[in-house]
């Protein structure tokens, strides 16, 4: 049995301008849906969206946002938080006290 006619044509996707790209964000977060619900009700593909929108966010503050992840040290290691920005930018800190200090160290770049 072959497969209908729908599965077997290649689905063509419309290129979106910068202008509709940042519409479809700033639309986004005042939604209040997740992104995957906003994606489905728009016919956007989740993955595509997501780097449109780390795309709005990183040309707005100059930033990305970022996930801190904190993993258990073993007793005698270094403390060690990197920070990257873009790919000439690299802020390594070993042993740092507390978050806020950087959390001022970030400020103070911007």
């Amino acid at each position: 049995m072959s497969e209908p006619l729908e599965a077997c044509v290649k689905r063509q996707y419309k290129r979106s301008t910068k202008i509709e790209r940042d519409s479809h964000v700033r639309t986004w977060k005042q939604s209040g849906l997740s992104m995957r619900e906003y994606c489905e009700n728009h016919a956007l593909a989740v993955g595509t969206f997501s780097e449109w929108a780390k795309k709005q966010i990183l040309s707005d503050t100059g930033f990305l946002p970022i996930k801190i992840k904190q993993e258990d040290s073993r007793v005698g290691e270094a403390s060690v938080i990197e920070i990257y920005a873009g790919t000439s930018i690299k802020i390594r800190c070993i042993n740092v006290p507390d978050l806020q200090s950087i959390v001022l160290l970030v400020r103070g770049l911007m």
